[in-house]
């Protein structure tokens, strides 16, 4: 009817896309594994401060946006630390950092990237805005960054005498999520909580002997 919004070449509709490729084998769509996203877009380095972070995330939704990309980064001439995070292949293991805080080394992303376009999808008669960066592999950068904050926090302090050192992280990217994995130092003495729990019960029973 006349009071459907269609879009049009100059505003298309936001709709909820996917990623997807034909695949060979079927002929169907199938969503782009989650190491091919990360080929494709890069993400911010893991040892990125949290400046960096926001900056090239408001760059990659500014892109979506249509409104170009590139994005100045705070804090230093050289642009983000260690460039930008990538992976190889389907379920493989990469250095993200090790215990300075160092990252994988390669080109911006951004430099070359176009921003979003609108394009007519005869199925729906309307004009739909197709995303520079997929909306869901957005989420994920977002994820993997809060789930890390801790991760980054150990980075920072380096060497201390009472905390345990964290030596390297790798991170094994699958098709649809990614497993961190901390090479820690080796504390012996057993588990800190079974101390805490035994330190405790020990008080009990002096408090409870005293009475």
């Amino acid at each position: 009817g006349g009071g459907v919004d269609r879009g049009s070449p100059e505003r298309g509709l936001r709709l909820s896309l996917a990623a997807t490729y034909v695949d060979p084998s079927s002929g169907g769509l199938r969503e782009l594994p989650l190491p091919r996203c990360v080929e494709v877009w890069g993400h911010p380095p893991f040892a990125a401060t949290d400046d960096e972070f926001e900056a090239m995330m408001e760059a990659l939704l500014r892109l979506n946006a249509g409104a170009g990309g590139g994005y100045k980064r705070k804090g230093s001439s050289s642009g983000m630390r260690g460039g930008v995070d990538r992976v190889r292949s389907s379920a493989s293991v990469h250095r993200v950092g090790g215990a300075q805080g160092g990252a994988a080394a390669a080109d911006d992303p951004l430099a070359s990237r176009r921003s979003g376009s609108t394009v007519f999808c005869p199925a729906l008669s309307a004009y739909i805005a197709v995303p520079a960066v997929p909306p869901k592999y957005l989420r994920w950068l977002k994820q993997r960054r809060l789930a890390t904050k801790e991760v980054r926090n150990m980075m920072r302090i380096g060497r201390h005498s009472n905390v345990v050192h964290l030596y390297e992280v790798l991170e094994m990217v699958q098709d649809s999520k990614s497993t961190m994995f901390l090479i820690l130092e080796l504390v012996r003495g057993g588990e800190l909580f079974d101390l805490i729990s035994s330190n405790n019960t020990s008080k009990r029973k002096e408090r409870a002997g005293g009475g």
